[in-house]
């Protein structure tokens, strides 16, 4: 279709989540033990990379929701960037009021907030550091990056509170989380 933008995802090529190579893991007998690790079913993950594909040139964005009291996550809400701009995204109030009803009669909590980056990497910006003290002034949302700068996609999650960066390890899973 002229004009349509396929994503590496659509065209059966393998994106990836980034994980921090030092820092955060324990190995206690073969076991890894690492802290604040979001979890992403494949197909969760598939569907943040393929809306981002689909969004441009605009950031995309959406919401996303795990088991409540994990950090399993099980749905992802694409929403519309009522923005509409390829630097920021903005998510529309009512909008969000229906996910919410969404993952309430889903059982899943939201816990997050998805969003690209058209021509950056997937850390934040300034400006995604300013609205997270906003929004989620007591730290508790999970913000994943899908980086679209390179020719693969890369996702990347991470905490902020009080202008403090932290990033999160991603761990997508190859079957559905139980």
């Amino acid at each position: 279709m002229e004009g349509s933008v396929s994503s590496p995802v659509d065209r059966g090529l393998r994106a990836h989540a980034w994980v921090p190579r030092a820092g955060r893991a324990v190995v206690l007998s073969h076991q890894i033990t690492m802290t604040a690790m979001l979890r992403l079913t494949r197909d969760t993950y598939n569907e943040m990379v393929a809306h981002a594909y689909r969004g441009l040139p605009y950031e995309a964005c959406g919401l996303f929701g795990a088991r409540p009291g994990t950090t399993d996550v099980v749905a992802f809400y694409p929403m519309k960037n009522v923005a509409a701009s390829s630097e920021i995204y903005q998510l529309d109030g009512m909008e969000m009021m229906n996910v919410e009803s969404a993952a309430d009669a889903a059982g899943a909590q939201i816990v997050g907030v998805m969003h690209s980056h058209t021509h950056t990497t997937a850390y934040p910006s300034p400006t995604d550091v300013s609205d997270a003290a906003m929004f989620d002034p007591f730290g508790a949302w999970h913000f994943i990056i899908v980086s679209l700068k390179d020719a693969e996609p890369v996702l990347r999650s991470y905490r902020m509170l009080d202008g403090k960066i932290t990033e999160e390890p991603v761990v997508v899973e190859v079957q559905a989380a139980l």
